[in-house]
């Protein structure tokens, strides 16, 4: 596989919203990327800590856009894609705040994404950057009840460096061929954060595109380092809950969405509210109550109150 050129068109897309020192890191590590060049815009969702008017000071070659309030991760992509569209960039890099990536990353993905032009995405190994030597992220599957899940996660890296085809990539480091975006359209902003990622593969994969995942790339990510910080996990369990419903409705009918919603309310609703109520995790509780009454009640986007 030949290697890309140095002046390949770029446009890399970074979410900041209170990360403090995650960013800083994040962009560093951008900066270090061998072999390509690389734009880099971070959309700021209204942080209040400062990290926004830090970042353009300390990397004065970075784009900062500053936001009234929080539109979330799916706004917010589609805010930074909106920018690169005029630009004329090729390939869009979406890189989490509390994520890093290794100098040949970037290169290893552009490489591997130009070889087949069906490629809409393709995904890096990512390593857990709390759990050493554990990986977060080695490939997206959806399992025979529809649930989407990490493969490997938890588990020591496999040795084997190939490329495979994924059902989904995770948009914690993800590289995206402009193209693909413009003929799906954006990403579904009713899901505020968290699934949209997932959303856009499988309509990606529905309409000829492929996802591949290449374990020979590598990226960190300190799981959830953003919302620890701003919030606490409750705010991921009220989203992942409401939105995994909200993908299972939406992509499957029938007898499909009936397994889905029955293994979605043993393994990811009872079972977690059972756990958080009786380790006195209450809000972690409700939050998950929440996010499905919600579905429920068909509430989409960003809830306030």
């Amino acid at each position: 596989m030949n290697t890309l050129r140095t002046e390949s068109s770029v446009g890399c897309i970074v979410l900041n919203w209170n990360s403090g020192e995650f960013i800083v890191r994040c962009l560093q590590s951008l900066a270090s990327s061998k072999g390509v060049g690389v734009e880099i815009i971070v959309i700021d969702n209204a942080s209040a800590d400062g990290s926004g008017k830090a970042i353009a000071t300390r990397f004065p070659s970075v784009t900062v856009v500053q936001l009234p309030e929080n539109v979330g991760v799916a706004a917010g992509w589609n805010k930074g894609v909106e920018f690169f569209v005029q630009r004329g960039v090729d390939w869009l890099f979406l890189v989490n705040s509390d994520a890093t990536v290794d100098s040949e990353c970037l290169r290893s993905l552009l490489d591997t994404i130009h070889a087949d032009p069906t490629i809409a995405a393709v995904t890096p190994r990512i390593m857990d950057g709390v759990k050493e030597g554990k990986v977060w992220f080695d490939g997206g599957r959806i399992n025979i009840f529809g649930h989407p899940y990490h493969r490997n996660m938890g588990r020591p890296p496999e040795m084997s460096p190939q490329p495979f085809v994924e059902d989904f990539g995770s948009g914690c480091v993800c590289l995206i061929r402009l193209e693909a975006i413009e003929q799906l359209g954006p990403f579904d902003e009713a899901f505020f954060a968290y699934v949209e990622d997932t959303e856009f593969c499988i309509r990606a994969k529905r309409n000829g595109w492929q996802i591949v995942h290449q374990p020979s790339a590598l990226a960190l990510h300190f799981p959830s380092g953003s919302v620890k910080k701003n919030t606490g996990k409750w705010f991921r369990d009220y989203y992942v809950t409401r939105n995994a419903l909200m993908l299972g409705r939406r992509t499957m009918r029938g007898f499909r969405w009936f397994m889905f919603l029955i293994y979605f309310l043993v393994a990811s609703f009872f079972g977690p509210v059972v756990y958080f109520l009786a380790t006195a995790q209450i809000r972690r509780a409700g939050a998950i109550m929440l996010g499905a009454m919600d579905f429920v009640r068909g509430r989409t986007g960003k809830r306030y109150g």
